[in-house]
């Protein structure tokens, strides 16, 4: 293993650590201690080319994302189990998470060619939602929830749609035209507003 780990480009707490992306790489520090611990695939880890890790607070487990579509499940002490779907189906279009927003016991990930749902508890994809017109693929760049409503934010449109509703139809989408937004680099729900980067 010789995975780099010189900056910290994302962060989560699970139980007792710190974990951090730092490139394409993972590691943890244990609060107590601060003992570094590095997560490669000779710990248990199905890939080698980390994109994202986001935390699901209503589970405890850790979500790893990598370039290649696979998807990683760590609970708190350490263990680990892969959801390879993403990673096996035959497609074109590129298999890297834009982002990830978490919301009770599910990870929704924007992906190039729409919004990706995991569900954590069951270890399987859920769903995908292809939000453009007439259920077309949209680069999506960031997504948020703020209010039951699921946000996707691509360089020119923002699209909403209340959770409730029937998210496989694009029916059940708004979309919002955007004016010079520019590359997005992020967005976040916070006290009934979204912000975008």
């Amino acid at each position: 293993s010789h995975a780099a780990f010189t900056s910290m480009d994302e962060l989560a707490v699970l139980g007792d650590e710190v974990y951090t992306r730092s490139g394409q790489s993972l590691f943890s520090v244990e609060k107590e201690s601060g003992l570094i611990n590095y997560h490669t695939r000779l710990t248990g880890l199905n890939g080698a080319r980390i994109d994202h890790i986001a935390h699901n607070t209503t589970l405890n487990k850790l979500l790893i994302t990598y370039q290649d579509g696979q998807l990683d499940v760590m609970d708190a002490v350490g263990d680990v189990q892969n959801i390879s779907d993403l990673y096996l189906k035959q497609m074109s279009l590129s298999k890297v998470v834009n982002d990830i927003c978490m919301y009770q016991d599910k990870a929704y990930l924007a992906m190039s060619f729409g919004v990706l749902v995991v569900d954590m508890r069951k270890m399987e994809i859920k769903d995908t939602y292809y939000i453009g017109k007439n259920s077309s693929e949209v680069h999506v760049d960031a997504i948020t929830i703020n209010d039951d409503v699921l946000y996707a934010i691509t360089e020119k449109e923002l699209y909403m749609a209340d959770l409730s509703a029937n998210l496989s139809d694009y029916n059940f989408w708004q979309a919002q035209p955007l004016t010079n937004a520019g590359k997005i680099q992020g967005m976040k729900a916070h006290k009934g507003n979204i912000y975008v980067v």
